[in-house]
């Protein structure tokens, strides 16, 4: 794995070296992904999953990635690099579910313009996203999911939140 880094020539020379084929450990890159994103000092966390949902080599599994994303703070995109729809392969269901549980979106792009369409939004909905918090009053600290539903209006218009739709509290040992 690479440090994070601001430099496009950098990125842009990583990703040209990249070359799809073999085999493919999905919920692990996806876990990794999230565990090194909890170590950047930005202050979003966003992670992009370009893939067709299929895994066939990963030592977790599905409701492991799953899990692990349901805990981090990270919202969570995902853009399919094949549609199922038209004769292609993968797993579109995984996709949906793992955006949804990092309160992001799941892209099905079908050529090549759309895919740049799909990126080019999410880096949009990253530069307008916004932060909040809250205390809750259950306090408990007993490592259970908490539902949490945002609404949001601005000069009397109900307006769309994307969003998780909760947290995980801290466990008895947490030092959170």
């Amino acid at each position: 794995s690479h440090a994070f880094t601001p430099s496009r020539p950098l990125l842009r020379a990583t990703l040209a070296g990249l070359r799809a084929g073999g085999k493919t450990a999905l919920y692990d890159a996806v876990i990794t992904a999230l565990d090194h994103v909890e170590t950047a000092t930005h202050q979003k966390h966003v992670i992009i999953v370009l893939s067709d949902g299929d895994d066939n080599a990963s030592r977790h599994t599905r409701e492991e990635m799953f899990d692990r994303a349901a805990r981090s703070d990270a919202i969570i995109y995902t853009v399919a690099t094949s549609d199922p729809r038209y004769g292609g392969t993968g797993d579109p269901g995984v996709l949906r579910k793992l955006a949804e549980i990092g309160g992001g979106l799941a892209y099905f792009p079908r050529s090549e313009d759309q895919v740049v369409s799909a990126f080019t939004t999410v880096a949009e909905n990253i530069r307008r996203g916004y932060s909040i918090g809250y205390t809750p009053t259950n306090t408990a600290r007993d490592g259970r999911f908490r539902k949490v539903k945002v609404m949001v209006r601005a000069n009397g218009k109900s307006l769309n939140a994307r969003c998780r739709d909760g947290y995980t509290a801290p466990g008895p040992t947490s030092t959170k």
